[in-house]
């Protein structure tokens, strides 16, 4: 994304756009559940 960004403000005059990659704060009593998730490849 940040290459097309890039891009599409030297050759277009777009701004770059704000890109959400979402906030992952885990606190301790979520950690197993994180763990499970990312042993199955979602998380």
């Amino acid at each position: 994304m940040p290459v097309m960004e890039v891009y599409l403000k030297k050759n277009i005059g777009l701004a770059p756009s704000d890109i959400d990659t979402g906030e992952g704060v885990i606190t301790p009593d979520q950690v197993d559940s994180i763990m499970a998730l990312s042993k199955q490849g979602k998380r």
